[in-house]
């Protein structure tokens, strides 16, 4: 996925709702991501949009390209990105990593107390055939209570074109406790997670999961 105004708008409205300047603010962004217009035309880099804002950007993707640091979020982010980010943004990237749990464990990992998390990923039944997960309002509302985060805003966002429907779940989460993320067997208790196994455009299909699903395949 990219970042589109869809995405720029909600973020600014979130930023204005909790009073938030852009200047200054240690910001993490999930993915290498491209600026892309409303026609689908790049328009430039994600990083350098955030830097023009005096954010203090870092960007991690296992790419490496743009700038971003070479990590697979399906393990742990090193210890010196933890509790270091008042904003951490998933527009996009979760649905392709493998392991559900750890992504969204480095995310709240990396964000500092009452810091915000947002995520904008794909509703269930929309975006065919785009990624491995998709997600539900009651997921994003369920982890928050598992997680204790507050629960700044939540929607359902149409980024749809002519060809296919596309809607994205939209959450913003408050950390507001200074607490360990839940269990793995927490998180995978809570609805609204859907796993369609298809690793074609997860992470590093090489590895884990991907590459015992391709070898299936051919023998089956």
């Amino acid at each position: 996925m990219a970042i589109k105004n869809i995405n720029l708008e909600y973020e600014r409205k979130i930023l204005n709702l909790l009073d938030i300047k852009y200047d200054g603010l240690k910001w993490c962004e999930l993915g290498d991501q491209l600026m892309v217009s409303d026609t689908g035309k790049i328009t430039g880099i994600a990083k350098d949009y955030y830097l023009s804002l005096n954010v203090d950007h870092i960007s991690i993707d296992i790419n490496g390209n743009n700038g971003a640091f070479p990590l697979d979020l399906d393990f742990p982010v090193p210890f010196i990105f933890i509790d270091q980010f008042d904003v951490v943004t998933d527009y996009g990237m979760s649905e392709h990593i493998n392991d559900q749990y750890r992504v969204f464990k480095n995310a709240h990992d990396m964000c500092k107390q009452r810091g915000i998390m947002i995520h904008h990923v794909p509703l269930v039944g929309t975006y065919p055939g785009h990624c491995r997960y998709y997600y539900t309002q009651e997921f994003m509302n369920e982890l928050a209570d598992y997680c204790g985060y507050e629960v700044i805003n939540i929607e359902i966002l149409d980024d749809s074109n002519h060809k296919n429907i596309k809607k994205l779940v939209s959450v913003t989460f408050l950390k507001i406790k200074d607490r360990e993320f839940i269990t793995e067997d927490e998180f995978y208790y809570i609805d609204g997670l859907k796993d369609t196994g298809d690793t074609t455009y997860s992470g590093d299909y090489t590895r884990r999961g991907g590459l015992i699903s391709s070898i299936l395949k051919k023998i089956l």
